[in-house]
């Protein structure tokens, strides 16, 4: 054995003797263990139940089944600009206001026909920054939903293997297509 082949070998040694302790480590910080790293536990309940509140758990999973909230607060913490940061934290604070005013508590707290009242509201606000965090995180609730495993195994229709190609199939004889109707 030269010299070059010894060290390959130590160095895969040595890294699949660390690679467990690594990946463990890894898998512990990536979130608290109230799930999430980069919001405060107050923004996380309000963008939890906001998302839940747009895409409700029926017959199909809800966004919170989905990861939708834990996808927000990866992308509110490792792929936002400051200025989106501090945007989507004052929206949050400023909704939360909004229904501590008119409905008694923060957003989390509400009952769910409150929460459905509360976000109308939001939904109609005139004032563009409003509008913007409206426009922000329904559009990142329904970019982490439909991206998600959930959605593409149990609401689209998801064929991990497809078969032939078949042209002019009606729209009636594809699989989930009531949404289509």
């Amino acid at each position: 054995m030269n010299r070059r082949e010894a060290l390959k070998r130590t160095a895969l040694l040595l890294g699949v003797a660390a690679s467990p302790a690594a990946i463990t480590q890894a898998l512990a910080q990536a979130t608290r263990p109230d799930g999430h790293r980069y919001l405060t536990a107050g923004q996380f309940a309000t963008v939890d139940a906001m998302a839940e509140t747009i895409l409700p758990a029926t017959d199909t999973p809800g966004a919170r089944e989905a990861g939708v909230p834990a996808f927000i607060d990866i992308i509110f913490g490792q792929f936002s600009t400051p200025e989106q940061e501090t945007a989507l934290a004052q929206g949050i604070e400023n909704f939360n206001h909004a229904c501590r005013t008119s409905a008694g508590a923060p957003f989390a707290e509400l009952s769910t026909a409150q929460q459905a009242t509360q976000l109308q509201r939001l939904a109609g606000n005139e004032d563009e920054e409003t509008r913007a965090f409206w426009r922000r995180l329904r559009q990142l609730t329904l970019l982490g939903y439909f991206s998600s495993e959930v959605a593409a195994k149990k609401v689209l229709n998801y064929d991990p293997v497809p078969g032939r190609w078949d042209p002019d199939i009606p729209v009636a004889e594809v699989n989930n297509v009531a949404w289509f109707e």
